[in-house]
């Protein structure tokens, strides 16, 4: 065949089309694992910190784990469990959390077909040691930001009322603006503040200038009105809707 033809050309090019998409698909297979893995320890890692794990050290310093170490702790010391709308527990027979985890994406996956809102909700118990007292709850956070969409937990203290630590993950959204949310400075303004006013649930609002109600309020990102505002409406349906209940039995003690 005349390698200058149409015919040879064409078929030339299909052959290294066809061998360069079998590489690249065998690559992303080969890859999946190592990136599922990558996934969970971040997830993991995400939660952990929520709830001030691991122990920071006298500097101020949060000790970095592997992969093994972070799977150890989050065992060790973190139980999940799924809410419904009511504070009540259920689905309390499922003891494997993946088999939890499963039943919820089915339950919200059943949920978004019939175009409803979810009506069950992951609750992670931070334990102690021992395994009998708990020592933190964190709660879910899902939303919209600039970009896409935005997520965390927000963990509070034993008595349901103060906030530990929270952890926000946005993916899409522009780095010095909006991502800001996901850094140390925009995350700590949220330690030690109240959920609760006058006996009532009260979530923390996201605003320009918290002004005089800074125990119930954190400062936006500059730039990243839209951001700080989906942040501010995340939290408020968390804990004014899908938790409002368990948070007011938690309180209640």
């Amino acid at each position: 065949m005349d390698k200058g033809s149409t015919t040879y050309i064409v078929g030339f090019a299909a052959v290294v089309c066809i061998v360069c998409s079998l590489g690249v698909a065998g690559a992303s297979m080969g890859l999946r694992p190592l990136q599922e893995a990558n996934e969970l320890a971040a997830f993991q890692t995400s939660i952990l910190n929520a709830v001030d794990l691991p122990a920071k050290d006298e500097a101020g310093n949060r000790p970095s784990l592997d992969k093994k170490e972070t799977q150890a702790l989050f065992d060790k010391r973190l139980k999940l469990i799924l809410v419904d709308d009511k504070g009540e527990e259920v689905h309390a027979d499922l003891e494997d959390p993946e088999a939890k985890k499963a039943k919820l994406a089915e339950l919200r996956a059943a949920a978004t077909k019939k175009g409803e809102d979810a009506t069950v909700h992951p609750v992670y118990l931070r334990v102690a040691e021992s395994g009998d007292t708990v020592e933190a709850y964190a709660i879910e956070l899902q939303g919209n930001g600039l970009w896409g969409p935005l997520s965390g937990y927000i963990a509070l203290e034993p008595d349901g009322k103060t906030v530990m630590s929270v952890a926000f993950d946005a993916p899409k959204e522009t780095p010095g603006l909006g991502a800001e949310i996901t850094k140390a400075p925009f995350k700590q303004q949220w330690v030690g503040k109240s959920i609760v006013e006058g006996g009532k649930l009260a979530p923390i609002d996201v605003s320009k200038s918290c002004g005089g109600d800074a125990a119930h309020c954190v400062d936006g990102v500059s730039g990243a009105t839209i951001t700080s505002r989906g942040v501010d409406a995340m939290v408020e349906r968390a804990i004014n809707v899908e938790y409002a209940n368990y948070l007011k039995k938690i309180q209640e003690g």
